[in-house]
């Protein structure tokens, strides 16, 4: 499937509309870690842009730590730095689809235990009452980011556990 490439009469900068769908492919794994974009020379006939407006674009990049430019060797891309912005409440799923991800987990382990006074206080629990532990890897595009534990009263645990924990 071939990704829309930009729109003019967009209300968005050209340069930045270029820096989406370079992003994408690279989330998409469309360039590996370590091997080069294409040289701007065929960016400027791909997206038919100024030399300046497409070095905006990959500026852009740089600065996310997605690519590295080296004068007179080209541009590699980095092995990508994923974060999560909490400005919403959103899961995990819906934020890395967002940024163009594959996303994934992989369940290390659903176990029931007693709540310690660590696991206690934070959802506001007895101490002692039952909770389902949960361990889980969670991926993007297959390559790990995150570990993720989570405590659970039991009541929800067991129905979070009962449903396929990777999306």
């Amino acid at each position: 499937m071939r990704q829309r490439e930009f729109m003019r009469e967009s209300p968005l900068p050209l340069y930045y509309q270029i820096y989406e769908i370079l992003r994408r492919e690279l989330a998409q794994g469309k360039y590996p870690i370590g091997s080069s974009l294409p040289p701007e020379s065929e960016l400027i006939k791909r997206f038919k842009a100024s030399r300046t407006t497409i070095r905006k674009a990959l500026d852009e990049l740089a600065l996310e730590g997605l690519i590295h430019r080296a004068q007179g060797r080209g541009t590699f891309v980095l092995r990508q730095r994923i974060e999560q912005v909490l400005t919403a409440l959103t899961g995990f799923v819906e934020d890395m689809l967002e940024l163009g991800y594959r996303p994934s987990a992989r369940v290390v382990k659903v176990e029931e235990a007693l709540a310690d006074e660590r696991v206690a206080q934070k959802p506001d629990l007895p101490l002692g009452a039952p909770v389902t532990y949960i361990e889980r890897i969670r991926l993007a595009n297959d390559a790990p980011i995150s570990f993720d534990v989570t405590w659970l009263p039991r009541a929800l645990g067991e129905r979070v556990a009962e449903e396929n924990l990777i999306p």
